[in-house]
């Protein structure tokens, strides 16, 4: 993850020099450490800890990163216009870490190819928001969510979410959990196998019902495991 996001040369420099001078477990500590810190930006003197009085701290970093993804609009604003905050970029990346935090757990190496095709789904579709009818959900009287805040996204393949489409949550639930037997629906199917091996995006899927609770709850719980990460 350290070598997929941030300067190779300096980091391995560093590593290698780390490596001398403490143990194995406390230089896979520090590696997790480290990796953590690069996701919300923070630069290298700011890891390690070097940065000069009244400089910005990496924790002060991770807070601005919270901040930004706490709001109700991450994925596009209001309007549906793209962000230059670097919100949406922050939002891949941990959602990214927590895939591979759930592939760490079960000690499977994380297939990090998925950086060069990446997307961020919305759970329930962008195009059905505010719209009468069974299948919408009406954001407009709700102050701390959106279609587009960070508890109705996950981290898919790009030619996954393509394949999800416009799919309402139960479309896109049971091609997740279900081996179809109709071959149009197994061909949908096999689209998505990539992101199938996205444990923290399927679990989300795991819900009974995806509405404005579920939404809400989501974010909750991702917020809360950002600060826990953070110290925050």
């Amino acid at each position: 993850m350290i070598l997929t996001l941030t300067n190779k040369r300096e980091v391995i420099l560093y590593l290698l020099n780390l490596d001398k001078s403490v143990s194995k477990e406390l230089f896979l500590e520090k590696i997790k450490d480290y990796s953590k810190w690069v996701l919300v930006g923070a630069s290298h003197a700011q890891i390690i800890e070097k940065v000069k009085e009244g400089e910005e701290t990496r924790h002060e970093k991770a807070q601005q990163v919270l901040g930004v993804l706490s709001e109700p609009f991450i994925y596009w604003d209001n309007e549906n216009k793209e962000f230059q905050d670097g919100r949406k970029e922050f939002a891949f990346k941990q959602l990214l870490r927590l895939n591979v935090e759930c592939d760490s757990q079960l000690n499977r190496k994380f297939d990090f190819s998925i950086w060069q095709n990446r997307s961020l789904e919305h759970i329930f579709p962008k195009s059905k928001a505010n719209y009468s009818g069974d299948a919408c959900i009406d954001f407009s009287n709700e102050q701390d969510i959106s279609v587009h805040c960070i508890g109705n996204l996950v981290l898919l393949y790009g030619r996954d979410n393509s394949a999800f489409g416009a799919k309402d949550f139960n479309d896109k639930k049971q091609m997740f959990f279900s081996y179809p037997s109709d071959e149009k629906q197994l061909k949908e199917h096999k689209k998505i196998l990539k992101s199938i091996q996205l444990l923290h995006s399927v679990s989300v899927f795991s819900v009974q019902n995806w509405d404005i609770d579920a939404i809400r709850t989501n974010q909750t719980n991702f917020i809360n495991k950002f600060k826990a990460t953070y110290n925050l």
